[in-house]
C-alpha cells in the first residue's frame, strides 16, 4: 500500500460522523497532514517498548493496526498514544487531547451496545491503549499521589486497568479466537500458579498472613487481603523479564472492589500490599511503567513509615529499598551506628536529611536518649 493510499484509509476511518443537524466536522489540519507519519511513529515506537513481550508486539504492529484501519475508536487511540509520547513536539498536546477525546467518546458508545466476537478485539485493543495513558508522563511527583489526597478520582489511574477484565468476562466464549489470546494466556502457567484461590495461608509469607489475620480456614469472601496476597506471592520470586510482563501487569486489573475500597480508605495493610507489588515493579527501570511505579511506591512508603505497627515497618523495608526511599527508622538506625568522633557535622546532617543544623543535633540527641 502506497503512502497516499494509507493516508486516505486513515483519514477515512477518522472522518467524524455527521452531527444531528447534518453537518460534518472537518478533521484538524495536524491529523490530515501527518496521518501516515503518525501511524509510522506508533509502529516504530512499539519496537522500542522494553516491557512488551513478543506475543504482544506482533499483535500491536500487525492485526491491531489492521483493525484500527476500520475502527474509528481504535485508530484515535493509536494516534492518541503516538501524540502522547511525542514529547519533543510542542503541538503534540493539541493532537493528544483531540484523539483521546474522540477515542474515549467512541469507545464508550461502542461498549454501551452488544459486545461479542464482532467487536471484542477492537474494544480490548482500545482499552489496553487507554490503560497506557496512566503511565504516560516522563516524571511523577510522589507528593501528588492519591494517598495524600481526599479525592476518590485520584485512584482512577489504577482502576481504569480493570476495564479489560470486564471485556474478557463478557467475551469468554470467543476468547480462543481473539488476536490477544496468546498474550492473555501468558498471564498464568499450566499449574494455575498465578490464579490461586485456595483458602487459608499455605504458601503465603507467614508474617504477612499474621498481619492480615489470615488463618487456616480464611477465604476470599471473609478477608479482603487474601486474594491480593495470593496474587503477589508468586510474583515476588519471578524474574522481571518482558516474557512475564502479562503476569506482573494483570495484578492491577484483578483487584476486587472490597480491597479497592480499603485503598480508598488508605487502610495500612491494603496500602502495604500495594507497596510490595509496586516495589517489585520498580526492579525493572527500563519499563514504561517505572516512573509512575517508583513515585507511587515512594508515596506509599512515606505514608506508611508513620505507622506504629512494627510489623508494617519491617515489611515496608523491601519496597522502600526497591524504589530508593530511605525510611525514617532506617536513618535513625544508621545514625546510632555512627562513630560520632569520626563523623563530621555535615555528614550527620546529610544522613538524616534535615537542613537546619540545630534540628540535626536535636534529632540525634533524641535518638540516643
Amino acid at each position: 500500500m502506497s503512502v497516499v493510499d494509507l493516508g486516505s484509509r486513515i483519514l477515512q476511518v477518522l472522518q467524524p460522523t455527521p452531527a444531528d443537524n447534518g453537518e460534518t466536522e472537518l478533521l484538524p489540519s495536524f491529523t490530515v497532514a501527518k496521518a501516515p507519519l503518525t501511524l509510522h511513529r506508533f509502529i516504530q515506537g512499539v519496537g522500542h517498548v522494553a516491557s512488551m513481550p513478543d506475543s504482544m508486539r506482533i499483535v500491536v504492529a500487525g492485526d491491531m493496526i489492521q483493525l484500527a484501519l476500520k475502527t474509528p475508536h481504535l485508530m484515535h487511540a493509536v494516534f492518541g498514544i503516538a501524540s502522547t509520547f511525542s514529547f519533543h513536539e510542542k503541538s503534540h498536546k493539541v493532537a493528544e487531547a483531540y484523539h483521546w477525546h474522540n477515542a474515549i467518546k467512541l469507545y464508550k458508545k461502542e461498549i454501551e451496545g452488544p459486545i461479542g466476537f464482532h467487536n471484542m478485539d477492537a474494544l480490548m485493543s482500545t482499552c489496553m491503549l487507554m490503560g497506557i495513558l496512566s503511565f504516560s508522563e516522563p516524571k511523577y511527583d510522589p507528593l501528588d499521589s492519591w494517598v495524600f489526597t481526599s479525592k476518590p478520582t485520584d485512584l482512577n489511574w489504577l482502576l481504569v486497568q480493570s476495564g479489560l477484565r470486564y471485556l474478557i468476562e463478557s467475551t469468554i466464549p470467543w476468547l480462543p479466537q481473539s488476536i490477544w489470546w496468546k498474550f492473555f494466556m501468558e498471564s498464568d502457567d499450566r499449574d494455575k500458579t498465578f490464579d490461586d484461590h485456595r483458602p487459608g495461608r499455605v504458601g503465603l509469607d507467614p508474617e504477612l498472613a499474621d498481619l492480615c489475620e489470615i488463618g487456616s480456614t480464611t477465604t476470599e469472601d471473609d478477608n479482603p487481603y487474601l486474594w491480593p496476597l495470593r496474587l503477589i506471592t508468586p510474583l515476588l520470586s519471578l524474574p522481571m523479564v518482558r516474557e512475564h510482563f502479562s503476569k506482573f501487569n494483570s495484578f492491577m486489573g484483578r483487584l476486587e472492589p472490597d480491597y479497592v475500597q480499603l485503598l480508598h480508605q488508605k487502610d495500612p495493610r491494603a496500602c502495604l500490599i500495594m507497596a510490595i507489588w509496586m516495589g517489585k515493579m520498580c526492579e525493572q527501570t527500563a519499563w514504561f511503567i517505572y516512573p509512575r511505579m517508583q513515585a507511587e511506591c515512594t508515596a506509599l512508603c512515606m505514608f506508611l513509615e508513620n505507622s506504629e505497627d512494627p510489623r508494617i515497618l519491617k515489611q515496608l523495608e523491601r519496597p522502600a529499598s526497591a524504589c530508593g526511599y530511605t525510611l525514617h527508622h532506617t536513618r535513625v538506625e544508621e545514625l546510632l551506628d555512627l562513630d560520632l568522633s569520626m563523623t563530621s557535622f555535615d555528614e550527620i546532617e546529610g544522613l538524616i536529611g534535615i537542613e537546619n543544623a540545630d534540628q540535626s543535633w536535636l534529632a540525634m540527641e533524641n535518638a540516643l536518649v
